[in-house]
């Protein structure tokens, strides 16, 4: 019985701890390392998870962010690839390009808001004024969750209109997207992408090194 009682206790615990609500001091001091930092890189590793397959598809590679508002995380020579360049994510997927700008599609709008805070150190978004948002303590770590408003008609056909030449469009690919930064060496430790069902895409990041100069052909 006091086996059982303190297991239950020490769930509890734990169940609390995962469950805080995270303050924008939590998270500025997990990325408070990137800044006045011109650029920095990590080794990336990518988690492609598919519900209907067994086996996950692990793949190897870089991430680099360059101030105020760019990020790449690259694989295979490029031909595999997640880019935000101010407002403009491209992402690519066995050579095909898909892109998309948050100035009209929503769901990538807030996503780009805090992306862009991490890259300047948590100096950059005022989080109250962000919707959909919520940040929570697990241990060390501040998870971001954002979870898109809906698009109303008007406001989906006019994302449809903001598709680029070179690719097809992004929006409606991911229904949330969760950011983890973390107080210890990493800073930004993971961005994951949820799909439809159980899908998604995980990016973890390790071996991060601050003050590095990313080849511009990375942001293109």
């Amino acid at each position: 019985m006091k086996r059982f009682a303190l297991s239950l206790i020490i769930s509890l615990f734990s169940f609390y701890a995962i469950a805080q609500t995270a303050s924008v001091a939590d998270f500025a001091k997990c990325v408070a390392k990137y800044k006045n930092q011109a650029g920095v890189s990590a080794i990336a590793v990518k988690t492609n998870h598919k519900a209907a397959v067994a086996k996950d598809e692990i793949t190897y590679g870089d991430m680099y962010i360059a101030a105020p508002d760019k990020i790449c995380i690259t694989f295979n020579d490029c031909t595999d690839q997640l880019i935000m360049n101010a407002g403009v994510f491209t992402m690519t997927v066995n050579g095909k390009r898909h892109i998309t700008n948050s100035s009209a599609d929503a769901q990538f709008a807030t996503f780009q808001a805090v992306l862009e805070s991490v890259i300047c150190g948590g100096t950059k978004t005022d989080f109250a004024s962000l919707d959909n948002v919520k940040m929570e303590k697990s241990g060390s770590d501040v998870v971001i969750t954002i979870t898109p408003k809906q698009e109303a008609p008007a406001a989906d056909a006019a994302a449809k209109g903001a598709k680029k030449k070179g690719g097809s469009r992004v929006g409606k690919m991911f229904s949330s997207f969760v950011i983890t930064v973390n107080a210890g060496t990493p800073g930004l430790k993971s961005l994951r992408m949820n799909g439809k069902g159980n899908n998604y895409t995980e990016y973890t990041f390790t071996d991060t090194k601050l003050g590095t100069q990313a080849d511009p052909k990375f942001f293109k």
